[in-house]
């Protein structure tokens, strides 16, 4: 059986117009082989707050321009964790569906793994499986990567037109009147929960 597939890196922060995409695909391939490029979803999670978005980043330790995402080291000298978590909290303790994700997501988001993609990947994964239950998601290793199954960069900032942005799946929000596309996922995850729909079209 022939999928459609596309291989992506793991998010911490994917926004909802990845998603969109993502929702077209048969099957999900995840590569750390993806260079490292701060300033974009590999470390970074941006939510809405009383007033407006906020970003966080995981902090890393430095390396070569161009690096792997396999290769990057997490600074934990750092208390990201509890200011990543303790927001999250703040911001969607009133939202319909933060409680019944709260135990399993401080778990993962608590973990003190060395490597980056280490905490990202179960991560992503877990996020995954919430929106799409039903498609075969899998992890590929740098040998796939080098024999071509990514075949160009990933693209996070492609032109999202009036057309598009109407396309994305709206919903109710804790905080703000006008809709926020560029925001993590994690927002619709904890105000629509498993009514969310992308589970219910794709």
């Amino acid at each position: 059986m022939n999928f459609n597939s596309t291989t992506i890196p793991p998010l911490l922060g994917p926004e909802l117009w990845q998603f969109r995409q993502w929702s077209l695909c048969e099957e999900l391939l995840i590569s750390s082989q993806f260079p490292f490029e701060r300033g974009r979803p590999f470390s970074q999670i941006k939510i809405l707050g009383s007033n407006g978005p906020l970003r966080f980043s995981i902090p890393v330790k430095k390396h070569p321009s161009g690096s792997p995402l396999s290769d990057i080291l997490m600074d934990h000298t750092q208390k990201w964790q509890n200011q990543i978590w303790r927001s999250l909290v703040t911001c969607y303790k009133k939202s319909p569906y933060f409680d019944f994700y709260q135990k399993e997501l401080e778990t993962l988001f608590y973990r003190r793994p060395e490597f980056l993609v280490d905490f990202t990947q179960p991560v992503f994964i877990w996020l995954l499986k919430q929106y799409f239950p039903k498609k075969s998601v899998s992890v590929i290793l740098a040998p796939e990567f080098q024999s071509g199954r990514i075949e160009k960069p990933y693209d996070f900032s492609p032109e999202m037109d009036e057309k598009a942005e109407n396309n994305l799946w709206k919903y109710a929000r804790v905080f703000g009147q006008e809709f926020e596309s560029r925001v993590s996922v994690w927002d619709a995850l904890f105000c629509m929960g498993p009514n969310f729909g992308i589970n219910k079209t794709e």
